[in-house]
């Protein structure tokens, strides 16, 4: 990056190695509890259309999870992703639809 810069009066005074090119490569993710006390980038895959939604949460990925299924049991068009699913698509199990892309550190020691 620093080059892109080299024949301008810029200074690069920060870079980061948490860009979204890195957050939506897939990981390999150990299946046993993958959605219970993680957190971090998620995406959720309409099962009618394949179009992907991709969220970030500091909660559990379980509980993200129940938070859509419940905008979209309930039509109360919080989630993005739930409005598309009550537009007439089908909305499947945590296991078939979440797909983990990032998990985060959260907390004081992150």
């Amino acid at each position: 990056m620093p080059s892109l810069f080299k024949n301008t009066s810029v200074k690069v005074t920060y870079r980061t190695k948490n860009n979204l090119g890195k957050l939506l490569k897939p990981h390999n993710v150990p299946e046993p509890n993958k959605y219970e006390k993680k957190n971090g980038v998620y995406q959720l895959e309409c099962r009618t259309c394949n179009k992907v939604y991709t969220g970030q949460t500091g909660r559990p990925f379980r509980v993200r999870y129940g938070e859509h299924d419940d905008d979209f049991k309930y039509s109360n068009n919080k989630s993005t992703f739930a409005q598309h699913v009550n537009e007439g698509h089908s909305f499947g199990p945590m296991n078939v639809i979440m797909n983990i892309v990032h998990y985060e550190k959260k907390g004081k020691n992150a």
